[in-house]
């Protein structure tokens, strides 16, 4: 239900594009503004795009589309709720059972080892270093 309800919502919401932020429009417009340099034909451009970024004025629609960042959580939150779906059956570890038994034993520690494991490397490695 939950890789269901996740598959659906973000590609709803990864392939359609959404309008982007009002800061960030007039923060780029101010950029613009500031290389050009500051005049007086241009003061009041300034003071506007000011006033905007400050108020968060409502932006234009401008469409946004999702970047890697996106993509990347979206794919792997999918991937970790479709070996969550999976299930183990009742295992005897004999005969035929034995081959199943060795894909589950790799299974459970690929939920329980690796997946935390490598969220969690990155951030102990951080941690370590300011030490």
């Amino acid at each position: 239900m939950f890789f269901g309800a996740w598959v659906a919502f973000g590609l709803m919401f990864g392939l359609f594009p959404r309008t982007e932020s009002a800061k960030s429009v007039y923060k780029e417009r101010a950029r613009q503004l500031l290389e050009k340099g500051i005049s007086q034909q241009n003061l009041s451009d300034a003071v506007a795009a000011l006033l905007a970024i400050e108020s968060e004025y409502p932006a234009p629609n401008v469409p946004l589309k999702s970047g890697p960042d996106y993509w990347r959580i979206y794919f792997s939150g999918a991937s970790l709720l479709l070996l969550l779906s999976v299930c183990p059956r009742i295992c005897i570890g004999m005969w035929a059972g034995k081959t199943s038994l060795v894909w589950w034993r790799i299974w459970i520690n690929l939920i329980w080892v690796t997946i935390p494991g490598s969220l969690l490397w990155p951030r102990l490695i951080s941690m370590i270093f300011r030490l």
